[in-house]
Formats: C-alpha cells, sequence, structure tokens
C-alpha cells in the first residue's frame, strides 16, 4: 500500500509532504478500530492500484457518506478500467453501509475530467474550495480556544 501512496504523491508532484511510514500505514488501517479503509486492485497476485477512504457525515442529509482520500493505478495498468472498477466496488461498499454520497477533491490541473463527469458520473464543484487547518495552526487554535467552552 505504501509504495501506491508513494507514487500518487509523485503524481501529485506532492512527494516531500509524504511522512506515512509502514508503522502509519498498519496503525491507520489494519488496527481493531481502524481510521480508515483501503480496497486494493489485484491482478494475478499483483497489486497495481487502490483507493483508501473514510466515512464522513452529513448534518445536511443526517446519513453517512466516505470520503477519497486516494484513488490510484499505476501507470502502466490504466486505461483497463482498473480505476472505474475501484471506484465502482467503493460505490458498492457506500451503498452496503447506508452511504449517501461519495466525496474527493482532485486537482485543478487534472489532465482527463472527462473521466470523473462521464465515466465516474461524477459532478465537479468549480464553486467550492478545499481549506486546510495544518497542525501548527490547529495547536495555535486550540489554545485560543482555552477556557471559551464550559466544562474546559
Amino acid at each position: 500500500m505504501l509504495s501506491l501512496i508513494q507514487a500518487k504523491a509523485r503524481l501529485d508532484a506532492c512527494a516531500d509532504a509524504l511522512q506515512s511510514r509502514s508503522s502509519d500505514i498498519k496503525a491507520a488501517f489494519f488496527s481493531e478500530t481502524p481510521a480508515a479503509y483501503a480496497l486494493l486492485a489485484d491482478l494475478g497476485g499483483e497489486i497495481v492500484g487502490l483507493v483508501t477512504y473514510y466515512f464522513s457525515y452529513s448534518t445536511f442529509l443526517g446519513r453517512r457518506g466516505i470520503w477519497v482520500d486516494d484513488l490510484y493505478v499505476y501507470p502502466d495498468y490504466r486505461e483497463q478500467g482498473i480505476g472505474k472498477a475501484l471506484a465502482g466496488a467503493l460505490c458498492k461498499v457506500a451503498i452496503e453501509t447506508g452511504c449517501t454520497r461519495v466525496d474527493s477533491t482532485v486537482p485543478i490541473e487534472i489532465e482527463n475530467e472527462k473521466v470523473l463527469r462521464h465515466v465516474l458520473g461524477a459532478r465537479v464543484f468549480e464553486e467550492l474550495r478545499h481549506i486546510r487547518i495544518n497542525e501548527p495552526g490547529m495547536k495555535k487554535l486550540a489554545r485560543a480556544a482555552e477556557g471559551v467552552f464550559a466544562g474546559q
């Protein structure tokens, strides 16, 4: 799994930001209470692709959803329907677990938006932007919130 995640990081031009180690992957995906899940594409005993995900919740819909963190297929195995098969298998998981939607982000410069729209049937929300609060930002906000709420 880690080699696929490393390859995805190189594709996304953010390999320098990748901090995951094998022990992190083991703890996140294979513990008694996993933080995330993965579906793997196996061709003849070789793992050639993966989709990693975790469950989210929509207060608007009152139901769970799935957030896709990574969907990646090694370049030599693309154009064979493996990515679509992974997405389909994930949608089956979503349906079986009562989820109402599957969400993810994609880079703005993605080369093949047609795949997202027509092959996967996905809607691309141009009007939304992804935000992130990193660890230093979390610590700063947490300190600022100390004593603000009753019971702290």
